[in-house]
């Protein structure tokens, strides 16, 4: 009755009248079971393939074979041979051994389970470098694998802060408002007041560089050139808050001149002037006459 939200129910809606979400591994999940049961079977058949057993061959003497569990009565018991490291089984008269080769391991399957890898990862939108966390590929290649990652994070992300986030803040300002915590006039009398009070840019976590040097670099010529500001150069390559940066650095700079800690000067920077002495004049040059004496 209030126009409050009564809950928060989050799904991607893919159709109308859709009432539950699908999964984000329900494009993959059968593969993923898949290949799970692949690589364990792969692995059962390299360990097996790696056990050594021989069988020797006697003539038959009354009773049991040593070794076999055989008896004369041909129970369930019988004929039982195992594959063990250096297993030795006896084999009644007349009975051979037949080699298996199970040629484990399987060249295949490297290529085969990354070939698999990267099916999935197009499936939930993950480039196969992050799926995998392996790069080995150039830097622009790698770059261009955590970018595609980072706009899919960011959608999901907008989306999430959106939906789930912000609602949350502003049942959460209002409450507090109207317990008397905080001061906001008009926030329940004026709609864009209220708007004001509650916009918060929902930042997160950054992307990370692989080259930082590179990157800062990048960022430092943006700013310059005014193509961003340092407020998104902090946000994007740190996830922190230039303002916060820049009153703990001011903190930082008035502790060093107290304890008597002189900052080294940034590099490329010219060093400063010294005051007792005049600045000096430059060299005369020869391909410039001399002025007149105005006397």
């Amino acid at each position: 009755a209030s126009g409050r939200r009564a809950c928060l129910h989050l799904f991607n809606s893919l159709r109308p009248e859709q009432h539950r979400g699908v999964p984000y591994l329900a494009p993959v999940i059968e593969a993923l079971k898949e290949l799970g049961e692949y690589t364990d079977g792969e692995l059962r058949a390299a360990v097996v393939s790696g056990l050594y057993t021989v069988g020797i061959t006697s003539p038959a003497p009354d009773g049991d074979l040593p070794g076999t569990g055989a008896s004369d009565d041909n129970d369930d018991t019988g004929d039982a041979f195992t594959l063990g490291y250096g297993a030795v089984n006896y084999l009644d008269a007349g009975e051979k051994i037949e080699t298996y080769q199970p040629n484990r391991p399987n060249v295949a399957f490297d290529p085969f389970v990354l070939a698999v890898l990267r099916q999935i990862g197009v499936r939930l939108e993950i480039p196969y470098e992050v799926l995998i966390k392996h790069f080995t590929a150039s830097y622009s290649a790698s770059r261009a694998a955590l970018l595609e990652m980072t706009r899919f994070v960011r959608r999901r992300r907008y989306w999430l802060a959106a939906n789930f986030c912000q609602p949350v803040y502003e049942a959460v300002l209002e409450e507090v408002i109207a317990l008397g915590y905080l001061e906001a006039p008009g926030f329940f009398e004026d709609p864009l007041l209220r708007l004001a009070y509650s916009g918060a840019n929902w930042v997160g976590d950054s992307m990370g560089q692989i080259d930082p040097r590179k990157e800062g670099e990048a960022w430092k010529l943006m700013v310059d050139e005014g193509f961003a500001t340092k407020g998104e150069a902090t946000a994007t390559l740190t996830g922190g808050d230039y303002d916060r940066n820049v009153e703990i650095r001011a903190y930082e700079q008035r502790r060093e001149r107290e304890l008597g800690i002189v900052a080294p000067a940034p590099s490329g920077s010219a060093p400063p002037a010294k005051p007792d002495e005049p600045p000096e004049e430059p060299p005369p040059n020869p391909d410039q006459p001399e002025e007149e004496d105005p006397s």
